[in-house]
């Protein structure tokens, strides 16, 4: 990737390859240059899929939870759980330890 000219334009939000971002007729991206505009768009549209991808991951998680508590289970709960599980043994016994720690603490 070339450098910018100026100072000034590595500031701009515009592309530093002076065309706007605009899809032209043959899909590329107006002004920015044949492969490097079209290698943009690719990156973007593969973004683009994925954030709709995560979307739908993220509806499916919220029918899980909605499910698990229609037959009894505590969502709140079962996120706790979920975090334990991710983390591994050492960090999870001692958050484990300095929370029998501060819990006798407040007994006091």
């Amino acid at each position: 990737m070339r450098p910018c000219a100026s100072s000034a334009r590595r500031l701009s939000s515009r592309p530093c390859c002076g065309g706007s971002i605009t899809i032209g007729g043959r899909g590329h991206y107006a002004g920015c240059g044949g492969y490097r505009g079209a290698q943009l768009k690719s990156f973007s549209e593969r973004i683009e899929r994925l954030e709709e991808e995560k979307r739908a991951f993220g509806e499916d998680i919220k029918e899980v939870y909605a499910e698990a508590k229609g037959t009894g289970f505590e969502p709140k709960i079962m996120r706790q759980i979920l975090k334990i599980r991710k983390m591994d043994k050492d960090e999870h016994d001692e958050q484990e330890s300095l929370l029998d720690i501060y819990s006798r603490g407040c007994r006091s």
